[in-house]
């Protein structure tokens, strides 16, 4: 059986010193992926940066940005692969990451993340953001988990099928205010995890 085809999109606005550092991470993956640069509105030098890649990457520009949902789901919605992991312009993940990520998303598993170590600019500290419970979970412990605690799984830090996320992630949610825009707020990115 051939495995699936993995798509790592990085949605970014205005972070052109720091997408290249997570655009290398992608294509530094040990298993082939295809990397989708999703950019909404960047007036920096980020399409200087991603022309640097050529054809190594998919390089999605919109020149008006609809808030970060809006270009997460633009690179979901023209990535290829069966599987997705949302690579944040400001993250880098290990080489090993999709290879090792990828065979435990069996039939019956809804994701799969990993704990996060944040590295804070100008200094040697680094920590765990969250520290999450490990191994295979009945789906009712990790919504219990979710909801009870005040940061959620870090969409940057999973693998998921691509028409879970395509299903899951909102663009609206009603009734609900918030950063995101009209009707959002109550985090797209637990809901993800919820819904999936």
């Amino acid at each position: 059986m051939a495995q699936p085809r993995v798509s790592i999109v990085i949605p970014t606005f205005n972070r052109a010193k720091l997408v290249s550092r997570a655009i290398d991470s992608a294509l530094a993956q040990t298993v082939p992926c295809e990397v989708v640069v999703c950019d909404h509105g960047s007036t920096d030098d980020t399409p200087r940066v991603a022309a640097r890649y050529g054809d190594r990457i998919k390089y999605i520009r919109r020149e008006k940005d609809n808030g970060p949902i809006a270009c997460w789901r633009d690179g979901i919605e023209n990535a290829t692969g069966e599987l997705i992991h949302i690579g944040f312009d400001d993250d880098w993940i290990d080489s090993r990451f999709i290879e090792r990520t990828m065979p435990l998303l069996t039939s019956d598993v809804a994701f799969v993340y990993t704990r996060v170590t944040m590295h804070f600019e100008g200094t040697e500290i680094t920590g765990p953001l969250l520290a999450h419970p490990p191994g295979v979970r009945p789906s009712s412990e990790i919504a219990r988990f979710l909801l009870r605690n005040r940061l959620t799984i870090s969409p940057g830090c999973a693998l998921f099928r691509r028409s879970d996320l395509l299903k899951n992630l909102l663009a609206e949610i009603p009734g609900a205010d918030g950063v995101y825009g009209k009707n959002s707020g109550v985090g797209e990115d637990l809901l993800i995890f919820l819904l999936t």
